[in-house]
Formats: structure tokens, C-alpha cells, sequence
């Protein structure tokens, strides 16, 4: 009977688990982890904006949305890649200079920024690009992004 009550307890131990499941993978063997589920509600997730009217001499306005329960951080670093095939390669982003600034992203509340391309224009050519921020949430570095389609040059 004993054994019986403990199996039970165990069992209903096991269905307290997180049931929610993130796929994510190490990048570079880093400490950089990607969240490839960045549109559930409880997420941080990176969005571009008029992504469809892009050319390589515009200025790319993206934001970050944090819809989890507590702060998260990020700051003016970005990456560039370009879809080759069905893989992601970096673009050279040039001499450019990040500023180490930390910005804050309220819990349930988002924050806008501006990349300006024209520093790429030489490099960017038509094509699918993703963008990529990495955000601080609990001791973690989430790497998010979204793509963005680059028309012919202006």
C-alpha cells in the first residue's frame, strides 16, 4: 500500500512540470542561446517594421517586445545575415562603432530602435536578411530576430 502512494505521489509530481517547450540551440559555443519560439505570448521577440518597402540605403526601424513578467536588457549591438541557400551567413558590417549603452525593456512592454543600412549598402544586395539582437532576461543571453526582404536599391 505504501509503494502504491509513493508511485501516485511521483506520478503527480511529474505532471507539475513546465509544460511549455522552447527550442533552442547553443550558438558558437557561447554562453548565446536562441529562442526559436519568439511569437508565444510569454515571450521576447524582435519585429521589423514596413519590412516589405526596404532598400539597402534605408534605415531599418525594429522593436523589441518583452512579454515576460520581468525586465530585460539589451543594447545597440546588431547582426546582419544574408540567406545563402538554407544557410545564414554574416554580412561585414563595416568599421561601425557599438556603443556599449544598456537599455531596458519594461516587463509587458516593448522598445523601438533605428539601424541605418547606408553603411552596408555596398554589401547588401537584393535578397532575404536577418536581423539580430541579443537580449539579457535572468542571467541569460537570448539572441532574437526576424527577417527582412532587401529590394532593389533606390
Amino acid at each position: 500500500m505504501k509503494a502504491i502512494y509513493i508511485i501516485c505521489f511521483v506520478v503527480g509530481l511529474c505532471g507539475c512540470v513546465d509544460s511549455v517547450s522552447h527550442t533552442r540551440e547553443k550558438v558558437d559555443q557561447s554562453n548565446i542561446i536562441v529562442d526559436e519560439d519568439l511569437y508565444h505570448n510569454d515571450s521576447i521577440y524582435l519585429i521589423v517594421k514596413d519590412k516589405d518597402k526596404l532598400s539597402s540605403s534605408d534605415t531599418v526601424k525594429i522593436e523589441i517586445i518583452n512579454n515576460k513578467d520581468t525586465i530585460c536588457s539589451t543594447g545597440q549591438y546588431y547582426k546582419i545575415e544574408q540567406l545563402v541557400g538554407d544557410h545564414w551567413v554574416a554580412v561585414p558590417l563595416g568599421p561601425g562603432i557599438f556603443y556599449d549603452i544598456g537599455y531596458e525593456i519594461q516587463a509587458h512592454n516593448s522598445r523601438k530602435f533605428e539601424i541605418d543600412l547606408n553603411g552596408t549598402k555596398d554589401v547588401l544586395r537584393k535578397g532575404i536578411y536577418r536581423i539580430s539582437k541579443i537580449v539579457k532576461f535572468r542571467g541569460e543571453e537570448l539572441v532574437v530576430s526576424d527577417e527582412v526582404t532587401i529590394h532593389e536599391k533606390k
